[in-house]
């Protein structure tokens, strides 16, 4: 029997590095599955093992194949396997791996970009995602130079060019690295979302609302309650210029006073709408009250 598992491991680890080094499969997570579930149906801990250690040799594999891969090894019912085996700092280590998201989109990746090029690419969006994170604009821009050289015209790249120009202020640039996105007819959820919050921070409530609406209908968004709560932050009223900024009443309409959401006044959530709410509804009541 040890003979018949020593066989399938070598096999195995085979099986791996034949898919590591073609493209198309690298990209493919049924087929990590498919190679670990045959190994850990005879040999759970041995296949496990083998799995992990070559995902920690191999840095650039999708984390979505990483997730096939222990989910095949039935990783979630043997946890303790891990911690048995490996160290604390490498348990975590591997885990936070399996529950990543893949910096690009892999499968907008061109099939003949050489290995080498690939994982250079890969490594730099990392690092300009991770270096965006941490608010550090100029090296985060430089990373994803580095990336468009490489490789130039993939959309999450000019995705996270925006985001990079966002953060230095710069809404025009931010607009025009989007646009790149939207021509490519491959823009997500987080294209729209960063649309939504440029044309917010330019008060431009109703086309933020529209594209926060494109958001929540697209998958991976960051989420529906948040989203939900931008959309309440710019959904629109009656004009401020057609009511008197001293009592908000309507320039058109005598005695007709508005208050909170009534305008078209938005801020971020975080207790700003209800101040607007509370400080606008006490000014619009006084006013009423001394007619």
């Amino acid at each position: 029997m040890d003979k018949e598992k020593n066989e399938m491991i070598v096999e195995l680890k085979k099986t791996l590095n034949r898919i590591y080094d073609r493209f198309e499969q690298r990209m493919d997570r049924h087929c990590w599955k498919n190679a670990v579930k045959d190994a850990a149906e005879k040999a759970p801990d041995e296949a496990l093992k083998t799995a992990a250690e070559f995902i920690m040799k191999h840095p650039h594999i999708p984390a979505s194949c990483v997730r096939s891969a222990f989910l095949a090894a039935d990783l979630r019912n043997r946890p303790a396997m891990l911690s048995e085996l490996y160290s604390e700092a490498v348990v975590r280590g591997l885990i936070k791996r399996m529950t990543a998201e893949d910096p690009v989109r892999y499968h907008l990746i061109r099939p003949d970009l050489p290995e080498k090029e690939l994982d250079e690419f890969i490594d730099a969006v990392r690092a300009a995602e991770s270096h965006l994170k941490k608010g550090q604009a100029y090296l985060a821009g430089v990373k994803a130079a580095e990336a468009e050289r490489i490789f130039p015209g993939h959309p999450d790249v000019s995705l996270l060019q925006a985001k990079i120009a966002c953060l230095r202020y710069d809404y025009n640039g931010a607009e025009r690295f989007l646009q790149s996105v939207f021509s490519s007819e491959q823009a997500d959820a987080r294209a729209y979302e960063l649309a939504g919050d440029i044309y917010a921070a330019r008060k431009n409530y109703p086309q933020a609302r529209s594209a926060y609406m494109k958001a929540l209908k697209l998958p991976s968004n960051s989420g529906e309650e948040r989203l939900n709560r931008r959309i309440e932050a710019v959904s629109a009223g009656v004009p401020p210029e057609e009511v008197d900024a001293k009592t908000l009443s309507s320039r058109f309409c005598a005695g007709l006073f508005f208050a909170g959401e009534m305008l078209d006044v938005g801020a971020p959530c975080g207790g700003y709408n209800i101040q607007w709410a509370v400080s606008s509804g006490r000014l619009a009541g006084s006013a009423a009250a001394r007619l």
